[in-house]
């Protein structure tokens, strides 16, 4: 009975620690479940955090990029580009120099200036030629005496050509390559968009958009037909181009310059070399030297180039000028900075 009594009470000493065991397994349990819950949390908030990361770091790229592109901007100045000095960022307050004149000239045409209006006499002839279509508008009573005025305008409207070719004796339809497709657009459509893209400079996405608003709305011409026809336009001038080349090549001055573009959101350049006769346009992604070298006018020219003050310039030609004008901005912007022209006046020697 001592034994079992006394195994009775470890067995009671037993159960009573089991107890407590067994309580802080179950807050075991319970602190674990809440653990896996707050790490499910954290991984939630940590891929929500990687994605806001991920989009963060392609914004700092496109911010990044655009800030080189604004110091490469804010870098050109008259020294390094055509700058004109104008432009150029002051280091100082600007100065309040104005080197225009004023004058008690009225706006528009000065006296003795021979106007470019077409006359009466011009009109009449040339609604009687079948230049001008011709069409007449009343105002008043058509009893009584009147007199003329002519308004000149423009009619624009869609045309559509409809061609049919007929098969040959052997069955067969000869279809001119430029009829390939059911439907094509005109010479004249053709001629505007290479006279926008070439003279005018105009992006393709809006040569579109002005021809179809002329149609109003009727086409619907695309940036790829915009190429295409561009593209056909400087196959059919290789032999102009030439010409124009070869006339630049034999006389004793050019003058060039570089006009920016955008091309696909990048700048690039339109540079003209060009005389009193002749003007050829070429492009160009820089202005260094290096892409200098790769136009053939500038390689084997050997008269006097005009320029704006592009140094790159100089290791080509025999002779060279500076456009006037570029001079003239030089010297005002001297004259207002230092205002040596307020002060020269009262040196006894200004030499």
């Amino acid at each position: 009975m001592e034994k079992l009594n006394a195994m009775e009470s470890e067995h009671k000493k037993d159960r009573t620690e089991i107890k407590e065991l067994t309580s802080e397994v179950q807050s075991l349990r319970k602190e674990k479940s809440s653990l896996r819950e707050e790490v499910s949390s954290l991984k939630q908030k940590t891929s929500t955090l990687e994605e806001e990361n991920t989009s963060l770091k392609a914004e700092n790229r496109l911010l990044h990029d655009d800030n080189e592109r604004m110091k490469r901007i804010l870098a050109n100045d008259s020294n390094n580009s055509s700058t004109p000095p104008s432009n150029d960022q002051p280091e100082k307050a600007p100065n309040s120099f104005n080197g225009r004149k004023t004058t008690e000239k009225k706006p528009g045409a000065q006296l003795g200036h021979k106007g470019s209006s077409l006359s009466k006499a011009d009109v009449e002839r040339k609604i009687r030629e079948g230049i001008y279509g011709h069409r007449i508008e009343q105002i008043g009573n058509s009893n009584r005496a009147c007199i003329t005025r002519y308004r000149l305008d423009l009619e624009i409207k869609p045309i559509v050509t409809e061609i049919r070719i007929y098969a040959d004796e052997k069955g067969k339809f000869q279809v001119p390559n430029e009829l390939k497709a059911d439907v094509s657009y005109g010479e004249t459509v053709k001629a505007i968009t290479a006279f926008l893209y070439s003279e005018g400079v105009v992006a393709n996405d809006r040569i579109c958009t002005f021809i179809n608003s002329l149609s109003g709305d009727a086409f619907c011409l695309s940036t790829g037909s915009v190429y295409g026809f561009c593209q056909k336009f400087a196959q059919t001038c290789t032999t102009a181009c030439t010409a124009i080349e070869q006339g630049l090549m034999n006389s004793n001055v050019i003058y060039t310059d570089a006009t920016s573009v955008s091309t696909n959101g990048k700048q690039t350049y339109i540079r003209n070399f060009s005389t009193t006769d002749c003007v050829l346009y070429s492009s160009s992604e820089k202005k260094d030297l290096e892409t200098l070298e790769g136009f053939k006018i500038l390689k084997e020219f050997t008269g006097a180039l005009i320029h704006g003050h592009e140094t790159a310039l100089y290791h080509f030609g025999t002779r060279h000028g500076e456009c006037n004008v570029h001079l003239e901005r030089y010297l005002q912007k001297n004259t207002g900075e230092t205002l040596h022209a307020r002060t020269v006046g009262k040196l006894s020697n200004p030499l």
